[in-house]
């Protein structure tokens, strides 16, 4: 038997090897669109929870409780400032704001450094920010810096990302 006939000619060869570095060209091309979408996607994701980040914070500037609880999943579930305890669910979140609203007022916040991880549909929120305050019913206008660092725990819900969890503390930046 006569192999020879079984042997790719170097025109078949350099055909064959054409075709592949197309294909591959082709698969690399498809790889890339993709990463790009998730990179879009993941970018989206970051952006709307950031925002979600500052329309809490500018709910505790406007003061507006409904907004505040809104901005939390009834099944929140964390930590605050020197709570002894795990807080569960959205009216332990809430419970001292009220009180806290009445004598003080946020004027102003500004994120130091955040951190945004997105892990399909949740997400670890890193972040440090200076709040400022005010006393009110005090003629004396000093506003007074206040420094937190929180990890917050986002939830996807309904195609929107909301806050599920926290641990939230002041600090003294200057014993850091």
């Amino acid at each position: 038997m006569d192999i020879s006939a079984l042997i790719p000619t170097t025109n078949t060869l350099k055909r064959i090897s054409i075709l592949c570095l197309f294909i591959l060209a082709s698969c690399t091309e498809k790889k890339i669109d993709t990463d790009n979408s998730a990179a879009d996607k993941s970018a989206a994701d970051k952006n709307e929870i950031r925002s979600h980040i500052e329309s809490i914070f500018q709910a505790f500037v406007d003061q507006d409780l409904q907004k505040i609880r809104a901005t939390h999943t009834t099944d929140w579930t964390g930590l605050k400032g020197s709570s002894k305890k795990v807080l569960r669910g959205i009216d332990d979140y809430m419970l001292n704001i009220p009180e806290g609203l009445k004598g003080y007022q946020m004027t102003q916040y500004k994120f130091e450094d955040i951190e945004i991880q997105v892990y399909g549909d949740f997400a670890v929120v890193y972040y440090v920010a200076m709040t400022k305050f005010r006393v009110k019913n005090d003629p004396d206008t000093t506003q007074y810096p206040v420094y937190y660092k929180s990890a917050d725990i986002y939830r996807r819900e309904d195609d929107s990302w909301i806050q599920a969890g926290s641990h939230i503390t002041s600090f003294d930046p200057t014993e850091i």
